[in-house]
């Protein structure tokens, strides 16, 4: 009932397999023997927009702050970065990264960050379009993808981020180069999500229906295919065994 579309991630908080689902402000905790717990903001509580986990914490950002907690038995909430006038975020743990999509901007976090941090000086990467949206963040073999588009409707893109190996950042981890454009979609059809599975199948929900493309591997880059579905928008991915699961409407009703 939120204003936010609820998020939810699963993980094994070292007793239960559980999930992390929001709505709205709340965050609750539900274990497979059925316990539930609510989790109480650190700070002033607001709308979630997005949750994430590296297996042992949660992250969360709001309308003012990026969060993090244990998922353990006792989940305990903190502030780790100031994040003001949020109105729509993606955050995600990928590469053993933080990855925040913020407006039109990225950001590479410190996933041990305190005290509520500034956002980093200079950012990942600042997108000229003021007004684009970033839609998704996943990761391959050979990189980090960042999916967007432009709420006009005239432009829809996919962004590989590589990886330097050589050079070390100031968190220690190898540098991340400057995002570049590997899909550019056709006129008009807009990614609301992109994931890779099994690091090989690349998986574009959109605004015409969903196509799959394949990791080349080598380096990262990504060959799509037509629609194989088009007879409404896809909106959400999730996989399972051998099957993607995609979002969408049929007949009018969620799907």
């Amino acid at each position: 009932t939120g204003a936010a579309a609820a998020q939810l991630i699963g993980v094994n908080d070292g007793t239960d397999d559980c999930i992390f689902i929001t709505d709205g402000s709340l965050l609750k905790k539900i274990t497979s023997a059925g316990a539930s717990t609510t989790i109480t903001q650190a700070g002033t509580p607001s709308t979630i927009y997005s949750l994430t986990t590296d297996g042992s914490n949660y992250y969360f950002i709001n309308d003012t702050k990026v969060h993090r907690g244990l998922v353990g038995a006792t989940p305990t909430d903190s502030e780790i970065y100031d994040s003001p006038s949020t109105t729509r975020a993606i955050i995600r743990y990928v590469k053993q990264r933080l990855i925040l999509a913020k407006g039109n901007v990225l950001y590479e976090l410190n996933a041990n960050a305190s005290g509520s941090a500034a956002l980093p000086a200079t950012p990942l990467f600042t997108h000229p379009n003021t007004n684009w949206v970033w839609s998704s963040i996943a990761e391959g073999p050979q990189a980090i993808y960042v999916s967007g588009y432009d709420p006009n409707g005239t432009s829809s893109s996919v962004f590989k981020i590589g990886i330097d190996a050589e050079t070390l950042n100031t968190l220690l981890f190898p540098t991340l180069l400057t995002p570049t454009v590997i899909i550019d979609m056709p006129f008009g059809e807009r990614i609301n999500d992109f994931e890779i599975y099994l690091g090989l199948y690349a998986i574009l929900a959109t605004s015409a229906g969903f196509r799959v493309g394949v990791d080349s591997r080598s380096n990262g880059d990504i060959q799509y295919g037509p629609l194989l579905f088009k007879d409404a928008p896809c909106n959400t991915i999730a996989f399972k065994d051998s099957f993607a699961y995609l979002s969408t409407l049929v007949d009018g009703e969620a799907g």
